[in-house]
């Protein structure tokens, strides 16, 4: 008994994993666009890594097939939340995903996100894009 209480404790401080047999490395809590000062980010959070090389994200224009586009380095092992960004704003692609890249050579992948552009009439007032009164023809992404 005292070999198991030790090796459960050893796994809550460190966060390693010992069973060979995880079923997902990572996982994925949320994934969205943002635009911010006119910088368009893709952002995502991990619940808990173990054993991941990288993240990469992928871009498409018609959500079927996908383009490698950027490596995101992980924070490796970890059982506390992650936040991840990567500016996207260069890139003209309308879909976007990101895969978690295993050390095992697994890649789950994230939910797919859109790069949205949206003319301000579409805006309803309570919408966070509505940033100030009056007409304008200026694209606001979502």
């Amino acid at each position: 008994m005292k070999t198991r209480n030790f090796l459960l404790s050893l796994l809550i401080v460190t966060g390693v994993a010992i069973s060979a047999a995880t079923a997902q490395q990572a996982s994925f809590t949320h994934i969205s666009m943002t635009t911010v000062n006119a910088r368009t980010m893709i952002a995502f959070t991990t619940s808990r890594e173990a054993n991941v090389k990288h993240y990469r994200i992928e871009a498409s224009n018609d959500s079927i097939h996908f383009t490698a586009i950027a490596n995101l380095p992980s924070a490796g092992n970890s059982v506390f939340p992650r936040n991840y960004n990567y500016d996207i704003t260069a890139w003209s692609y309308k879909y976007y995903r990101v895969g978690i890249v295993e050390m095992s050579g697994g890649m789950p992948y994230s939910s797919i996100v859109e790069d949205r552009e949206i003319m301000p009439d579409q805006l309803k007032p309570t919408d966070p894009q509505m940033a100030s009164p009056g007409p304008s023809n200026t694209l606001v992404k979502q």
